[in-house]
Parts: structure tokens; C-alpha cells; sequence
């Protein structure tokens, strides 16, 4: 009812106009700064990056590699080896797994043979190699977002006892109210810092906490990893789609920023799908032996491959961000 009642037409009418001349202002302040060098620079990449968008482009190879691993995952998921069975030898694909993997084949099939959907898919931002390793080096950093809403909450209640297992929900839900706080501290202390750098640093201090819940189930491990995790993550959140934008051909910088998300929302599925209730099943059982010790020594080693993926890349991805702070 708030939103109804401040968001006149109006206001947004406003709003709209105000946007409008702080942006002509501030093009303004730029363009009279730059000096007319810069200017044909700036055209003539322009214009290469216009003849290199109207060029028609074939589907990269990675692309198709989507559409294996697509198949490969489903054949896991969906055809899983029997309690009964010795040996990874008796492994027989379901008939599910055969049903999802030729729909996969057959709709890839159908946009490479309708040119209008061949050339949509060529165009697409996935089929941009650079961006697409970038968004997709991501997600095993940002799969212990996905932890802490799924795994979390319950691996605190059976793995702690005392207060910290029977008030689990403190600690658990802990991070939003930590990352509302630290994102814009943080944010306007690193302002000033290369922005490749700050995702290499925000990874791996959000990953390294991991390593402490290894250790094992202790209060001294547990409210450092959730700190030292939330500082991570205020370190390299914001710059993500800092990229998506810088990264983007001219007016499709929405485009690129939309698709940006698609990663996270993999992960919030595939995660669950494919990990998250196996892991806990295994080593934090409801009933049982726990050995919480090796689940997150396997997620803090799937979390750290992020930035040991954007470390490997600087040289490739890293020279493409043109706000250098």
C-alpha cells in the first residue's frame, strides 16, 4: 500500500526527468574532459565493435559443450546406481535419463536448424566466450550461498549441541543482516581498488572460511566462517554485474546484465539437485555418525576453484574491465 501510494505517476514522471539530466550532466563533464585523440579511439572501437556485431556469427564450441554437460547431469541425476550393485560397472541408464537427454538433443537440434533461432542463439551473451567463463567461474563460490540457506540451519542443529544446535536459527540467518551492513562500508572503503583484483580478493576470503568448519564443529569455527564469509562477499558481489555492464556491446548492456543472473539461479537448482542432500545424508545425518569434517573440506575445495579459475584468467578476462577502480 506504501508503494502504491508514493509511486504516483508523478513521482515516477519525475524521477524519470531527474535521471535524464544527471546523466546528460554527467556525459557532459566527460565529454569535455576527453581530448579529441580519445574521441577517434573511442569511434573507431566503436565502429569495429559495430561491423564485429553485424558480422554473422557460427554457435561457439562452448555452447555445445553446454548441451553434453546438460545430458551428462541428467544421466547422473536420474539414473542412479543401485544400493545392491558392487561396482560402477553395473550402472544402467534409466529410461527417464533417456527420455530428458534426447529432449535436450532434440530441442538444441531444432534452434540450429531455424536459421532466426541460429543466428538468436550466436548472439546470445553466453556465446560471448569471455563472458561466458566469467559467469560461469562464479558459481562454485556461490555455491555456499546456496549452503547457508540448505545446509546450514541443519547442519548447526545436529552437529551443535548446547544453545548454538537448539537456537540454530541466530547463527543460521546470521549473514543477511551482516552483508546489509558491510556491503556499502565496504564498498566505499575499496572504491579506489582495481575491480579484477577485488573479485580475485572477495573470492577467496569468501571461500577460505570454509576450510574452518573442516576443523569441525566448533563455536570458534563456526561465527568466524560467517563473518569472514559475509566480508568476501561484500568484496565481490558488487563488482559482478560491474563487468556484465562494462562487458556488454553497446545498447544490450540489460541484455547481458540479465543473463549474468542465470548462473545464480543454476546454482540455487543444481546444487540441491546434485549435492547439497547427498552431502548431508552422508556426513550429518539426522540419526547417526556425523563427519561434518569432510563435507566442508569437499565444499570449501569446490568453493575455492572460483578464484583459482579467475586467477588463472587475469591475463584473458581481467584486461577487459575498463573501470580499472
Amino acid at each position: 500500500m506504501v508503494t502504491v501510494l508514493i509511486l504516483t505517476r508523478k513521482t515516477v514522471e519525475k524521477a524519470i526527468q531527474r535521471a535524464k539530466d544527471e546523466t546528460a550532466k554527467i556525459k557532459a563533464e566527460e565529454d569535455a574532459k576527453k581530448s579529441d585523440k580519445q574521441k577517434a579511439e573511442e569511434k573507431e572501437a566503436a565502429e569495429k565493435q559495430a561491423a564485429l556485431d553485424a558480422q554473422p556469427k557460427s554457435v561457439p564450441a562452448h555452447m555445445y559443450g553446454v548441451v553434453v554437460a546438460c545430458i551428462a547431469a541428467a544421466y547422473w541425476r536420474l539414473s542412479p546406481l543401485a544400493e545392491d550393485a558392487e561396482s560402477w560397472m553395473e550402472w544402467r541408464p534409466s529410461m527417464t535419463a533417456h527420455i530428458v537427454a534426447a529432449s535436450i538433443v532434440l530441442l538444441f537440434t531444432l534452434v540450429m536448424v531455424i536459421p532466426p533461432s541460429r543466428r538468436w542463439l550466436a548472439r546470445h551473451p553466453l556465446a560471448d566466450g569471455k563472458f561466458f567463463f566469467f559467469i560461469f567461474a562464479l558459481i562454485p563460490v556461490q555455491t555456499l550461498f546456496v549452503y547457508n540457506w540448505m545446509v546450514l540451519p541443519q547442519y548447526i542443529n545436529r552437529a551443535y549441541e548446547g544453545w548454538i544446535g537448539e537456537y540454530f536459527e541466530i547463527a543460521a540467518n546470521s549473514n543477511p543482516i551482516l552483508i546489509f551492513i558491510a556491503v556499502p562500508i565496504i564498498a566505499a572503503l575499496t572504491r579506489n581498488k582495481p575491480v579484477y583484483r577485488m573479485m580475485i580478493m572477495g573470492t577467496a576470503i569468501m571461500a577460505a572460511p570454509a576450510f574452518l568448519l573442516a576443523i569441525g564443529p566448533h563455536w570458534w569455527t563456526l561465527f568466524p566462517y560467517i563473518l569472514i564469509m559475509t566480508i568476501g562477499e561484500a568484496m565481490w558481489q558488487p563488482r559482478f554485474l560491474q563487468y556484465a555492464a562494462e562487458i556488454a556491446p553497446e545498447g544490450r548492456t540489460g541484455e547481458y546484465m540479465g543473463v549474468a543472473q542465470l548462473p545464480w539461479f543454476l546454482t540455487k537448482m543444481l546444487a540441491p539437485l546434485l549435492l547439497t542432500g547427498w552431502m548431508m545424508d552422508k556426513y550429518c545425518p539426522a540419526e547417526g555418525d556425523i563427519n561434518t569434517q569432510t563435507m566442508w573440506l569437499i565444499y570449501a575445495c569446490i568453493a575455492m576453484c572460483s578464484t583459482v579459475l579467475l586467477i588463472l584468467a587475469r591475463n584473458w578476462i581481467g584486461k577487459d574491465f575498463k573501470t580499472k577502480a
